[in-house]
């Protein structure tokens, strides 16, 4: 949250971060919410607070380790401490000796350093190339960070034409657009790998996963939990609801913003079964197709969407809510939703 001139300011990475401090403060300890701060705390240039949210993350055996030391290693690069991003870099490989992230960051830093530096730099992934799918899905989560920095730049200039004098919000919009030209220049490095249209026309699930693996999915998925997690961040904040949901319909990928912890593969067994059926009277109608189900419930109710491929967005309301309004949000968010999450469907090889 931003005070300038005493106006609360909102920007929808301010609204995030608001949202994983609260979540933060509920559940100190889920690894989850910690790594998604520190993200979010990063892309905002709360480095003190990241590096933090990232230390924190590391005091407990867990499964995000290397993306904890790699976010370790970007904020010591990014302060110009290059000893401390090494060693970081080092902690990334020695915890996965085949990370795409950190051999990276270390061919992009090789390029920038001299002498013993660079020498010892240039011993990490020395006998490693990533493979070209595994290469695009980390451009696609750098191009996920880059969009999150624009849009904030966009709010920053909508921002000032209203309060142009404003000296704190120009500074904010200097130092964003800074890091947007930083995650550019990292990005340009990769400029010559080429990715798969984002124009081409999205395949049933079915199709889609002939083409690719259940991991490599999985990584496409990661890729863009980010700009995933702005969107649903920002529907979590509709008036009367209580948790958000994106998820495949095996609910081996999924992605929550909700006040609560709900029971994602119970909830996604049970709307499955009905999305079957639904299928099946579409089928027999032949002419109708579904656009939204709603379950009420004795407390609440629940809206299942459909998205792109074989994924649902699930929206959690207490009893009472706004059905109207809630819907114009999900409306909303739709089609930015079904375009993330396009990026993680793969064309069957043709």
């Amino acid at each position: 949250m931003i005070i300038s001139d005493n106006i609360i300011v909102h920007t929808t990475l301010e609204r995030r971060i608001e949202a994983l401090e609260k979540a933060l403060s509920e559940r100190p300890e889920e690894i989850s919410v910690i790594m998604d701060y520190a993200e979010a705390a990063m892309s905002r240039g709360l480095f003190l607070k990241a590096l933090q949210a990232f230390q924190k993350a590391l005091k407990s055996p867990s499964e995000r380790e290397e993306e904890a030391h790699f976010g370790l290693a970007r904020i010591y690069f990014s302060r110009g401490l290059t000893k401390e991003a090494f060693e970081e870099l080092a902690k990334v490989q020695e915890t996965n000796p085949v990370s795409v992230s950190g051999w990276a960051l270390s061919r992009f830093l090789l390029k920038k350093l001299s002498g013993p530096e660079a020498e010892g730099l240039s011993r990490l992934w020395a006998d490693f190339e990533p493979d070209e799918e595994s290469k695009k899905n980390f451009i696609r989560k750098l191009a996920g960070r880059k969009n999150i920095l624009e849009t904030e730049i966009k709010e920053y200039h909508s921002l000032l034409q209203e309060s142009p004098s404003d000296p704190y919000l120009s500074y904010a919009l200097r130092m964003c657009q800074r890091r947007e030209e930083e995650l550019a220049s990292f990005l340009a490095e990769f400029s010559g790998i080429s990715m798969p249209s984002e124009e081409a026309p999205l395949l049933p699930a079915e199709r889609a996963e002939a083409g690719k693996t259940d991991a490599a999915r999985g990584e496409a998925f990661e890729a863009l939990r980010e700009e995933l997690g702005l969107i649903l961040d920002g529907l979590v904040q509709a008036k009367g609801v209580t948790g958000v949901i994106v998820s495949s319909l095996d609910a081996e990928l999924s992605l929550i913003s909700s006040q609560e912890t709900p029971d994602v593969k119970s909830i996604i067994s049970r709307v499955k079964e009905g999305l079957t059926q639904i299928a099946s009277w579409e089928k027999k109608d032949g002419q109708r197709e579904l656009v939204h189900w709603v379950l009420e419930f004795e407390g609440g109710s629940l809206i299942v969407q459909p998205l792109a491929g074989d994924f649902v967005l699930l929206v959690i309301s207490q009893k009472g809510a706004n059905f109207g309004a809630i819907r114009y949000a999900v409306e909303r968010a739709r089609p930015k939703l079904t375009e993330v999450l396009s990026k993680a469907i793969m064309p069957a090889a043709r």
